[in-house]
């Protein structure tokens, strides 16, 4: 539709032709040359459409408000077809963390922060009613829920123990969870450690590549994680199976693993699941046998030469091979990687030496 069409129709139309902001131009005429807007595309001219109706530019910038959430959609997040600056000023209550944004828009993209699912931010709650708050661990009590026990990996209906690694899977159901580990019967000299406890720290994905840490093309990648002081929080059942070391994952070592939801605190031992037990394989013992048909069973409680043969079958990468957190038993912080070191380590083991590495901090956590 151009001015010819228009001039056509002036020629042909007897009715009435409207003018709405009498400044003796056509209202089509001026839409037409673009010397009138009609952003929300009603036919009629913005500026008329605004003097009708002042309500439809709350924010008063002279401008239609549809047409400013049709340009920006993130300035209606509740999707009210209403301005939010507009929304907040009407009722400041439902911006109550005062961060300048509709509370039920920062629920949608963070639903943790409304753990009872009451439209309300949590932190407003606790701030209303603290006694919410019973433990004062910044989460509202009704929002804990009892944490499910970890489970140990398992190969062939068999639990996978390993050297240096404690492997473990954490059904977590979407909400974050944090891990303890704690030394329940570790051998000489590291039993100086017993009864403390350790938290899985933030996870790191490795590439199975013997000569590798980070993933590489060609390579599938595992979930590794070391041990820290401080609680991590996150949801482990997305990441599968978590293999977990430090250098107090010692061979012989029995550990009871543990984790606490989020919302319940570390603070209180009612919290926690029941525990995991797993005790670590005898130092160099990697597996028992390795088939054309099926991974390697886990290690059996003896040291042979398969077991260092195992080794050097990761360490080349070969097909079959041990997976890299059975194979990698050297330095004492371990270097995430597979070379003729850890195959002399398990040598020692064959040899009937002890472990190789000492303790280094009796008191990690200073506990």
């Amino acid at each position: 539709v151009d001015l010819v069409d228009l001039d056509y129709l002036l020629r042909n139309y007897t009715g009435p032709l409207e003018d709405c902001d009498n400044n003796g131009t056509l209202d089509l005429q001026e839409l037409l040359t673009g010397a009138a807007a009609d952003c929300d595309l009603n036919g009629r001219i913005d500026s008329c459409d605004l003097a009708d109706n002042p309500a439809i530019d709350c924010d008063v910038n002279g401008r239609i408000d549809a047409c400013d959430i049709a340009d920006s959609p993130a300035i209606d997040c509740n999707v009210n077809g209403r301005l939010d600056s507009c929304d907040l000023s009407d009722d400041p209550l439902i911006d109550c963390d005062l961060n300048g944004r509709i509370d039920v828009c920062d629920i949608a993209d963070s639903p943790a922060i409304d753990c009872n699912v009451n439209g309300r931010i949590d932190s407003c709650d606790l701030i209303d009613d603290p006694s919410l708050d019973a433990d004062l661990n910044g989460f509202i009590d009704s929002c804990c829920s009892p944490a499910i026990s970890p489970t140990a990996e398992l190969i062939a209906d068999q639990v996978s123990i390993k050297n240096r690694f404690l492997s473990l899977d954490v059904d977590t159901a979407g909400v974050g969870h944090a891990i303890r580990v704690t030394f329940v019967d570790l051998p000489a000299p590291f039993d100086l450690l017993n009864g403390q406890s350790m938290w899985v720290g933030e996870p790191r994905e490795v590439s199975q590549s013997g000569a590798n840490v980070d993933p590489v093309e060609g390579f599938p990648n595992f979930w590794a994680a070391t041990l820290t002081c401080a609680p991590y929080y996150t949801d482990w059942s997305a990441l599968g199976t978590i293999n977990v070391y430090h250098e107090h994952v010692v061979p012989l070592g029995t550990y009871g693993i543990q984790v606490v939801d989020e919302f319940c605190g570390a603070g209180s031992e009612i919290n926690f699941s029941p525990a995991l037990t797993i005790t670590n394989a005898k130092w160099g013992d990697t597996m028992e046998f390795c088939g054309d048909d099926g991974p390697c069973t886990p290690p059996e409680g003896s040291v042979n030469v398969s077991d260092v043969i195992a080794i050097l079958g990761a360490f080349s990468s070969a097909p079959g091979a041990i997976v890299k957190p059975r194979a990698d038993l050297e330095p004492a912080t371990l270097d995430l990687t597979i070379n003729v070191s850890d195959a002399l380590a398990a040598l020692t083991g064959f040899a009937g030496l002890p472990y190789l590495f000492p303790i280094t901090n009796p008191s990690p956590c200073g506990e």
